[in-house]
């Protein structure tokens, strides 16, 4: 009977050993994740281990939506889920901030609205028209001191106030 015990013991030993063994000698994959043709950060992962603690990445005038695993993000790569199973290449998605630039026209009419691609300029609105005033120009602050022109680039949703000069009648 000890002896069966003896036995038992020394296999239950040698098959953590083994199990052991097996368990350092997983192996390792390279993930790269590219922003735009840039490698912008490298982990290496056991096989089968998923990764969770990439930084977002940033990029001036657009907004990070995720992880893909092709070039033209059809299959997403979610952080803390997808299993590493081989080298991988992994791309980032940005997606265009989009703001709006509200034109106050200061006639009665209705405001003219129009989307801007932040960091773009746009084309401003037809010059309004109102009895007995000459429009002045777009300002983009309601005391009318900061000119909004054809070259002004958009960076948020902005309201642009119509200004104008009274005309004396005649």
């Amino acid at each position: 009977m000890k002896k069966i015990s003896k036995l038992i013991l020394s296999l239950t030993i040698s098959l953590l050993m083994v199990l052991s063994l097996l368990a350092c000698s997983r192996k390792k994959f390279t993930v790269n994740f590219y922003v735009d043709d840039t490698v912008y950060k490298t982990v290496e992962v056991e096989s089968e281990s998923t990764i969770s603690d990439i930084e977002d990445p940033t990029k001036e005038d657009y907004k990070f939506v995720g992880w893909y695993l092709d070039a033209n993000f059809v299959n997403n790569f979610i952080l803390g889920e997808t299993e590493v199973i081989k080298d991988i290449n992994v791309y980032a998605k940005f997606e265009r901030i989009i703001y709006t630039v509200t034109f106050k026209l200061g006639n009665g009419e209705s405001d003219v609205v129009v989307n801007a691609n932040s960091g773009a300029t746009i084309t401003l609105p037809t010059s309004p028209t109102r009895e007995g005033y000459t429009f002045a120009g777009w300002y983009s602050d309601t005391t009318l001191n900061t000119e909004f022109t054809a070259s002004t680039v958009v960076k948020s949703n902005t309201t642009v106030y119509a200004k104008w000069t009274f005309v004396s009648p005649s």
